[in-house]
């Protein structure tokens, strides 16, 4: 949209900088046009640890919006907040923020402000997100591409967990826990709970998803899983249990490469496995483990 509408912009990861992993901008990695817009590559450290002192100091409320409340401590003046009318936004809202803040509606909405800024510098907080099916994937690789990562410079396990994967067809198997485990998220047990996981390995034994035999393991606590493995259905798995370990903070994108190259992705909450399922070629089998129900959001 930037682009196209002649908008110069930097992707604000101040936050994410030499201190702190985050997915989303560790993708830059895969995209070497997006990875030289970010604002942590442009700034000294000195700058970027100031900008992380006040970051931290300024209300938990304002949570994803602190950034902005920071630039404000910081001396920028002048600035407007555009964030997707959501909850979190409103109550950022109602917290009498900073700067004024423009909430909209729809994509098109987002691309009008985009073409027309309302404000030199606009602070866009929250973006549109994506459609979660198949189709999203065209769009995501004309961006995104793993042959910007695995250049003969990843690491050895890497290179030979890649090779155990593609000797047979495999399954990923992603568990999300973390701050999913957090009162506020994990309602009733809804996110710790793991009989859906178990489901979704019982649907895969069935063939429910091919002839697909290896289950490759990736989480943050590995030793966890091994520890509770009849829990989330590994004790069904008719071939090789893989366990995959060592690619933890800024190494943690190896494992989103992993998962692109199974043949099928089961996942259950958060994006990672989702968007590592995206950026697969050829698109992999996505299959949502959710205690709500297991169900395939698409097929290869």
């Amino acid at each position: 949209l930037c682009r196209s509408a002649g908008v110069s912009y930097v992707v604000d990861d101040m936050r994410y900088t030499w201190w702190r992993s985050h997915n989303g901008f560790e993708a830059g990695r895969l995209a070497p046009e997006l990875e030289g817009k970010r604002l942590s590559r442009k700034l000294s450290r000195p700058l970027l640890e100031r900008f992380r002192t006040a970051v931290e100091s300024c209300p938990p409320t304002a949570w994803l919006y602190r950034q902005s409340e920071a630039w404000n401590r910081l001396g920028l003046r002048g600035a407007v907040v555009v964030a997707k009318n959501h909850e979190n936004s409103r109550r950022y809202v109602a917290a009498n923020p900073a700067f004024p803040v423009l909430l909209y509606r729809t994509h098109a909405e987002l691309a009008a402000l985009i073409e027309r800024p309302p404000a030199q510098p606009t602070l866009f907080t929250s973006q549109d997100g994506i459609e979660r099916d198949s189709a999203s994937a065209e769009h995501i690789t004309a961006l995104f591409d793993y042959a910007n990562l695995i250049d003969g410079g990843e690491p050895r396990s890497v290179v030979e967990m890649a090779a155990k994967i593609a000797a047979a067809p495999c399954a990923a198997f992603h568990v999300r826990r973390g701050d999913y485990l957090q009162g506020a998220f994990d309602t009733e047990g809804w996110h710790s709970a793991t009989d859906h996981y178990r489901a979704a390995m019982e649907a895969l034994r069935s063939g429910d998803f091919g002839d697909v035999h290896n289950v490759a393991v990736f989480y943050d606590d590995i030793q966890f899983v091994r520890d509770h493995a009849a829990d989330y259905g590994l004790d069904l798995v008719r071939g090789e249990v893989l366990y995959v370990e060592g690619n933890r903070h800024f190494d943690s994108i190896y494992d989103s490469y992993l998962i692109s190259r199974c043949e099928v992705v089961i996942g259950s909450v958060g994006f990672f496995s989702m968007m590592s399922a995206l950026l697969a070629d050829p698109l992999p089998t996505f299959v949502h483990a959710r205690p709500n129900g297991v169900r395939t959001l698409w097929s290869r």
